[in-house]
């Protein structure tokens, strides 16, 4: 019975630690693209910023330029 109740946890603990990792990556990823985006409009190159975020993300073209827009005003 407590090998059992062993086996569960551990395997619980295992599948946290998974997410974990993949919202890290993920995160990662976030940060990354943010700051390719910001650099993007640092010269002046809104529009490329826009296609790129589309191209990562796969969100619509109003979601993007509203994305870009709310970094601007970051600033």
């Amino acid at each position: 019975m407590l090998g059992a109740i062993y086996f569960y946890l551990s395997r619980a603990q295992y599948k946290n630690e998974q997410k974990k990792s993949i919202l890290r990556t993920q995160n990662e990823k976030f940060v990354s693209l943010k700051l390719e985006l910001k650099e993007l409009i640092a010269e002046k190159k809104k529009y490329e910023a826009i296609n790129r975020y589309r191209e990562i993300t796969g969100a619509n073209l109003k979601e993007a330029m509203d994305y870009i827009e709310k970094i601007c005003r970051e600033k």
